[in-house]
């Protein structure tokens, strides 16, 4: 529908009377009375008030409803994926198992409602369904200028939530000597969420990070956190763009535009972090499709192939089968998935969640081989 503005006789916005709303209070149509409706005469809606309708019939206002024209609205596109297939799930089913050998007692009502799935299993309550897309995971920072800490009361801090969605107001890079520059132009095409920190894609290539600065996740040669979004400098130069981003914990990835992967951040905290970003040499050649970050994991859609690696402990997400190695800290190809076209993977906590082709004959018959994971209820 046409978006429509509330003026009043004189050309001015409507304003209610009354104290001033703040910006994460809505308006409604209750709020407003136009012209001619019911209850801006004193008719049905009479009671909302007292002398509402007569104050303002006495004061000779009147309610225009301006319609904006279609030509003038811009019009997005928006494209889901394209790819569909069969979901397969592996990993931890069970939170209270995970870090454990079994479930305390005073949680013993939810022993029996899974267990780590150690290689790829179909997921039974959705067989038959086509799967387009398939998302898991924390989100992240508001990138506002703001760490949103307060005081709430002594000796305690604690944090203010965005509660409605809230335009990012600037992007900035900043140079060697310190100054920080707006960055003009920036066409946001895509978003990554890690647990503190936040990636931003945009039309021109760039990539721009803000949050937390701990274990050089937001790849900028230091530690520091970054309240608004910042321009990560290796991808912008001609040619060494990015086409893909992901997030991890404490870690960030991206695709350069030439199909290299680059790595910044740490997996494993207990060991040396990369500040800035740096290519991925286990994965040389190798063409990446779509990638997913758990905790400390990684798996990778890669040519034909699936691969994935991950420091322990693990609880299966790294998908090698219950009788193999349940870590890795190389990157590995999941032989489980062996002749299985993965088209997206996601990653949790610590689960593994993908999208598996299931086109041709060949592939429903590979597909029928998986054991089927089934979620028992209390």
């Amino acid at each position: 529908m046409p978006r429509k503005k509330v003026t009043d006789g004189s050309g001015g916005r409507k304003r209610a009377a009354g104290k001033k709303r703040g910006r994460d209070e809505f308006s409604s149509d209750d709020d407003l009375e136009l012209d001619g409706s019911p209850g801006s005469d004193g008719g049905a809606n009479h009671k909302r008030g007292p002398n509402k309708g007569g104050a303002k019939s006495q004061a000779g206002a009147a309610a225009v409803v301006v319609t904006e024209p279609e030509h003038t609205k811009e019009k997005i596109k928006l494209e889901g994926s394209k790819a569909k297939g069969q979901l397969l799930i592996f990993g931890a089913t069970n939170w209270d198992l995970i870090g454990r050998k079994e479930v305390p007692k005073q949680q013993a009502a939810y022993r029996n409602l899974g267990q780590n799935l150690w290689g790829p299993h179909k997921y039974g309550c959705l067989s038959g369904i086509q799967i387009r897309t398939v998302a898991s995971g924390p989100c992240s920072v508001t990138g506002h200028n703001s760490d949103g800490k307060y005081i709430a009361r002594a000796q305690r801090i604690e944090y203010d939530c965005e509660l409605v969605p809230r335009r990012i107001a600037i992007f900035i890079e900043k140079t060697k000597d310190g100054q920080v520059l707006p960055v003009p132009n920036v066409v946001v095409r895509d978003i990554a969420c890690g647990i503190n920190h936040t990636l931003v894609l945009d039309s021109q290539k760039r990539v721009f990070t803000w949050g937390f600065g701990g274990y050089g996740r937001l790849g900028h040669t230091e530690q520091k956190d970054e309240l608004v979004p910042r321009l990560v400098k290796l991808f912008d130069f001609p040619g060494r763009g990015a086409s893909q981003i992901y997030a991890g914990a404490t870690c960030s990835f991206a695709v350069s535009e030439m199909g290299g992967l680059y790595f910044w951040g740490a997996t494993n905290t207990s060991r040396d972090s990369t500040m800035y970003p740096k290519t991925v040499q286990d994965l040389c050649g190798w063409k990446v499709r779509n990638l997913a970050c758990g905790k400390s994991s990684i798996i990778a859609a890669a040519d034909e192939s699936t691969i994935s690696w991950g420091p322990s402990p693990t609880f299966g997400e790294l998908g090698y089968g219950e009788s193999k190695a349940k870590s890795s800290t190389t990157a590995q190809e999941v032989k489980t998935l062996d002749g299985i076209y993965s088209e997206q993977v996601a990653m949790g906590y610590s689960h593994t969640l993908v999208v598996a082709r299931e086109e041709s004959e060949q592939d429903k018959e590979r597909l029928k081989k998986l054991p089927e994971y089934n979620p028992r209820t209390l």
